[in-house]
């Protein structure tokens, strides 16, 4: 299912580094790096560090 795969991609790997305090999720405190797609997979906006870069 999409929720596990989207686990696979970030919180697993954050997990196996030791850095899921801060990365692999998105909670007040954690790293935000994320890209947001709509229905059909076209980008609509990305985020670095918590501040919009593309959308």
């Amino acid at each position: 299912p999409l929720d596990e795969a989207l686990r696979m991609a970030s919180l697993y790997p954050a997990q196996a580094l030791g850095v899921a305090e801060t990365h692999g999720h998105l909670n007040r405190g954690a790293r935000a790096d994320f890209t947001v797609l709509s229905d059909a997979l076209d980008i609509r906006s990305t985020w670095i560090g918590g501040q919009k870069v593309f959308g």
